[in-house]
């Protein structure tokens, strides 16, 4: 009989689906494989439905002598005790690891990643394809590991009328960390607001909207009548007006590929978020015409490495100019003090800041006190290496 899993689809929050016995065993090896199953102090699953996913679960357990919990809003078996996962009295315990397939209706699955880190070191999560290469989806969640296992069947609860579905499907680890705060996202939302829209709503002082879904994905209107649903955009921020109309005019021959990459289903679709981390990318990273990974090698001066003087902003309200002057003041002495000395590695370091895609802060943070960072050198570092980083590509900076 086939694998049956529970989660919930975007179509009708009262369906449940249920996964193949594929997507059982990838979720299995990735929490396998990237979580330190030592550590584990307890597995939840708040999310069991008819309990397939138990047995998985049960094996990890018994191998590692891990206790286990399951519930689920509407359980199916005895064995799965009931609750709404939003309402949990559980508290947060170290070690803890969330591993199920959250709901995907309307913005469930983020719900259930903000609540699952309110509980837990270790997230595992069946996802659609809308999450995939998000560093970190919530401020206190960082993505670890990844693994696109590409459209899956999903087979539809009778019970509820629901009906078979084949969903783009990926495996993400996220580990818990301190929150992350971006200067990026506070810029973003002085220059603009992000409002979704379906056809016929009313303006409200919006003047771009962006088609969210369909063939027409990524063109632009003025108006959200020209497509079934849209993203509008408002500008807080004249200043940034021509910056965001040279991106918009770019945005559907840049990024369509990627429309369909981080759609669940076959169609072309762009999210609230996925919108924002392509702004974020063109309009606060890096140049128009700087797109290609930064290649920063061991060996080679630091400064020159990481591109000073290039006509591009860093980050928000910050200039080359400034650029230069922090990379001068607060780095470049360590460079010329302790850069050359055989016990302390600077230039790995800076090349962990720019390249290193793995690792969490506090993993680099952990090894780069035993390399003999000073503690004030590896602030500033750490503090940085959001900016020099964006999923899946280290931008020029």
């Amino acid at each position: 009989m086939k694998a049956r899993f529970v989660f919930e689809f975007a179509a009708n929050t009262k369906d449940k689906y249920y996964a193949n016995p594929f997507v059982l065993q990838n979720l299995y090896d990735a929490v396998k494989e990237n979580i330190p199953m030592e550590e584990v102090t307890e597995i939840v699953e708040p999310a069991a439905g008819d309990g397939a996913i138990i047995p998985y679960i049960e094996e990890l357990a018994k191998e590692y002598d891990i206790p286990t919990q399951y519930y689920d809003r509407d359980p199916d078996i005895p064995e799965i005790e009931k609750m709404d996962f939003y309402k949990t009295t559980l508290e947060y315990l170290p070690g803890r690891l969330v591993m199920t397939g959250p709901p995907y209706s309307g913005r469930n699955y983020e719900l259930f990643l903000k609540k699952a880190a309110t509980l837990a070191d270790w997230v595992a999560f069946i996802s659609p394809h809308s999450y995939l290469d998000y560093k970190h989806p919530i401020p206190d969640l960082e993505l670890i590991h990844q693994k696109d296992i590409g459209l899956q069947d999903f087979a539809g609860s009778k019970v509820f009328g629901g009906k078979d579905r084949d969903i783009k499907t990926a495996i993400l680890i996220f580990k818990k960390v301190n929150p992350v705060t971006s200067d990026i996202d506070k810029a973003l939302d002085e220059d603009f607001e992000l409002k979704q829209f379906a056809r016929g709503d009313d303006l409200k002082g919006y003047e771009y909207f962006v088609s969210r879904q369909g063939s027409n994905a990524g063109e632009v209107s003025d108006t959200p009548d020209d497509f079934f649903s849209s993203i509008g955009i408002k500008v807080k921020n004249e200043d940034m007006r021509e910056d965001l109309e040279l991106f918009l005019d770019g945005l559907k021959d840049t990024y369509d590929h990627l429309f369909t990459r981080y759609s669940p289903t076959t169609k072309e679709t762009i999210n609230m978020p996925r919108m924002r981390q392509f702004l974020r990318r063109n309009l606060y990273t890096f140049s128009n015409s700087m797109n290609e990974a930064q290649n920063f090698e061991r060996g080679q001066d630091p400064k020159r490495a990481m591109g000073i003087g290039r006509g591009v902003r860093p980050y928000p309200q910050m200039s080359v100019k400034e650029f230069k002057k922090w990379f001068e003041d607060d780095i470049s002495d360590y460079y010329d003090t302790i850069g050359y000395d055989d016990d302390f590695d600077f230039e790995g370091v800076l090349s962990d800041v720019v390249n290193d895609e793995e690792s969490t802060d506090q993993e680099l943070r952990e090894e780069w006190e035993e390399m003999g960072a000073p503690e004030n050198l590896i602030e500033k570092l750490i503090y940085m290496r959001e900016y020099f980083w964006d999923w899946n590509y280290v931008q020029h900076i």
